[in-house]
């Protein structure tokens, strides 16, 4: 299985932005940039703690690893969603932070594709 570097927000871009200070109306007009993502009529911010826990998750070359924590063959449990509480085994992970998990569920097996974030180790 080969990794293959593929972006995770492809052709965005996130900025650092003080609605008083800074002239934001000026990055539209910068060559490359489409539009900033607009609420109304100020740029739409990003939720608070998303970029930090994007850095958190990127290795010493700049990637962002969603499996840092998770390898193929550990057991995991499902922390939210439909199959909450369930116990199974990580099976593949993909480069967008999909994993393919083999859960126990009703005397017998279930293999949905998850987000990384919706699992933990068991």
């Amino acid at each position: 299985m080969h990794n293959i570097p593929v972006p995770v927000f492809r052709s965005y871009m996130f900025v650092a932005l003080d609605f008083e200070r800074d002239s934001w109306r000026l990055i539209n007009g910068t060559r490359g940039v489409a539009s900033l993502i607009m609420q109304g009529e100020t740029p739409s911010p990003v939720p608070e703690g998303i970029v930090e826990d994007l850095l958190d998750l990127m290795d010493e070359g700049g990637m962002i690893r969603f499996d840092r924590n998770l390898r193929e063959g550990q057991p995991v449990r499902v922390v939210s969603g439909p199959f909450a509480k369930a116990i199974g085994v990580l099976e593949r992970l993909d480069a967008n932070g999909r994993v393919h998990v083999l859960l126990d569920i009703m005397n017998g097996k279930v293999s949905p594709y998850l987000n990384h974030s919706l699992l933990e180790a068991a």
